[in-house]
């Protein structure tokens, strides 16, 4: 179902999946790309979101803020993986079509999920119906990126002070030895592309929603947001071995199991009576400090081996954006604007999130 994703670190298991994590996870973990991290997002915010924000403000127009999060994660996404700014939260908000391509991906995707498999295999293969679009435009243009750095390093050396994920894997010697260098490159890139432009948007979008009615404590509110709004919904489970689950359920080899974070973020027995309420307080303890949480009961970032990895690059990209824009601008969500999840791979909201935007005096 994810063919997207080729041999990537979220489609590969065993040996393949724990050498691209660590190949990964070395990276992402140094000093060099998490303040590259930092920069890049406060930079994109200073000079996208909070201009747009600014015109929608000046020109007392409704915005979608989920189309603006969407916009700018892709951009700085982008900017991170590739080292390219595709500009799509200009002021006139561009169609991009390799963004498009991305949005036509994720709904393949969750097509597959709902359609008997015998069914979208055959319009796969016929290339029809919702699997026209799915692959192709996404692939040439990670593709075309790819060949255009590496042309440039050809003929100007790699440039050693590009902190970007793809400068990293052309410049890695180890990679660089591998025959399918380019697959395993498009590969890592799109993986990486995927995690860090819908679920970032996702939940900066919900947390938007839920910070707009007055609540206080940042990073406890962005914990509580993805507790009960997981940009990951759903997860699927493969079974490789017979075993029985907590629950008592026996499962055996080929069973799938699905794992409906956004349902875990809701129960009494995990969360307490009040699990349904959007309470910051429940992640500071008695002493005023953020209460540990372990992974197998907050999901949001998935637990063990397959932890996100990219957890501490969402936390602060969320972080900063939402400081930014309530320090600068006055949201309110537009009165009679329904507000609920759509149906999708990732928790996106089904009618986008329309506010009226003011300056700050």
């Amino acid at each position: 179902m994810f063919d997207i994703l080729g041999g990537g670190i979220f489609n590969s298991d065993g040996e393949r999946w724990r050498s691209q994590r660590t190949k990964a996870q070395m990276l992402m973990t140094t000093p060099r790309y998490r303040s590259f991290v930092a920069q890049s997002s406060l930079d994109k915010v200073e000079q996208s979101v909070l201009p747009f924000l600014a015109h929608a403000a000046d020109s007392d127009t409704t915005c979608d803020l989920q189309d603006v999060f969407t916009r700018w994660s892709f951009d700085t996404t982008c900017n991170l993986v590739f080292g390219v700014d595709p500009g799509c939260l200009a002021i006139g908000l561009p169609d991009v079509p390799f963004a498009r391509a991305m949005d036509d991906v994720l709904r393949t995707v969750f097509v597959r999920h709902i359609m008997p498999v015998t069914c979208w295999k055959v319009m796969r293969r016929l290339d029809v119906g919702h699997e026209t679009p799915a692959r192709r435009p996404a692939d040439e243009s990670v593709a075309a990126t790819i060949a255009s750095r590496r042309a440039a390093y050809s003929k100007q050396g790699a440039n050693k002070s590009s902190a970007d994920l793809l400068s990293s894997f052309i410049c890695d010697e180890e990679i660089a030895g591998d025959p399918d260098a380019d697959t395993y490159i498009r590969d890592m890139t799109m993986n990486l592309l995927v995690a860090g432009r819908d679920a970032t948007s996702s939940a900066l979008s919900w947390f938007s929603y839920l910070i707009l009615k007055n609540l206080l404590y940042l990073h406890a509110a962005v914990c509580e947001c993805l507790r009960l709004y997981p940009s990951l919904p759903v997860e699927t489970k493969a079974v490789a071995a017979h075993d029985v689950l907590p629950s008592g359920h026996e499962v055996r080899p080929g069973d799938k199991i699905l794992v409906f974070n956004y349902s875990m973020g809701r129960m009494k027995r995990v969360w307490g009576a009040d699990c349904r309420e959007f309470r910051p307080e429940r992640w500071i303890s008695e002493d005023g400090k953020l209460r540990y949480v372990p992974s197998n009961k907050f999901v949001a970032f998935n637990s063990g081996p397959r932890t996100c990895l990219g957890k501490e690059m969402v936390l602060v990209q969320m972080k900063v954006t939402v400081a930014a824009v309530a320090w600068n601008f006055a949201v309110e969500v537009v009165p009679g604007h329904v507000v609920e999840p759509k149906l999708s791979i990732i928790l996106h909201m089904k009618n986008g999130l329309l506010v009226r935007v003011k300056r700050r005096s």
